[in-house]
């Protein structure tokens, strides 16, 4: 088994945006809290975003303003420490570590290859992880 042995994560983060659009596909979006209070501009920025409090772009044109939610979601793989004391990413059936150990990808340390096949239920792909 590997040591410190991280099973794998679900992750989830939520961040907002104030967006001053023209059209559907052009205008600003400025980063901000869940409330619309706008956060961190830079010195241009700021510019465009007081622009934007008009209601109209730098050319006149009327912007529609809405706070925006852009939720992202991902998983942070298994890992753990290898005996040699390398880090082993476990995405795969098989997940070999730089000094040759293979483990599962709950970090169990397998058999040699030498005593795999398929009388044991491993495939060709399982190895290669094609």
């Amino acid at each position: 088994m590997l040591k410190k042995y991280k099973p794998a994560v679900k992750k989830e983060s939520i961040e907002y945006s104030m967006e001053y659009l023209r059209d559907k596909t052009s205008g600003y979006s400025f980063p901000c809290d869940e409330t619309g209070k706008v956060l961190n501009l830079t010195e241009e920025a700021e510019k465009n975003y007081r622009q934007c409090l008009t209601g109209k772009d730098y050319n006149g044109a009327p912007l529609t303003a809405s706070l925006r939610t852009h939720l992202s979601n991902w998983v942070e793989e298994a890992h753990g420490v290898c005996d040699c004391g390398r880090d082993v990413l476990l995405i795969g059936f098989t997940n070999t570590c730089e000094c040759g150990k293979d483990y599962n990808r709950d970090g169990q340390l397998l058999a040699d290859r030498s005593q795999w096949g398929e009388e044991t239920g491993e495939w060709l792909g399982d190895i290669l992880r094609i």
